[in-house]
């Protein structure tokens, strides 16, 4: 028996545990702003971006727990089955 965890990729965690219905996921960090970078050199740069960050409940239940140094065997004691699982 292996304990290695596969690798996956963190951007499809959203549809892996099913969403909210809406597409957009229950939490939602969105940041805008300007950004001016000056080097020693005297050279400058400047733009405008933005970020933004959907995720369900239960993808912010996993982040946070394994944040908290929870391992993947905790997960579903910590934050349940992922929606859609069964039971």
């Amino acid at each position: 028996m292996s304990n290695v965890l596969p690798t996956i990729d963190l951007s499809f965690l959203e549809r892996a545990t099913g969403g909210n219905g809406d597409g957009g996921g229950a939490n939602q960090t969105t940041i805008n702003g300007n950004l001016t970078v000056k080097t020693p050199m005297g050279i400058e740069a400047s733009g405008q971006g933005s970020y933004q960050s959907r995720e369900t409940d239960y993808a912010r239940c996993i982040g946070m727990a394994a944040s908290g140094g929870a391992k993947p065997a905790d997960f579903p004691a910590i934050c349940g089955k992922p929606p859609g699982a069964g039971n």
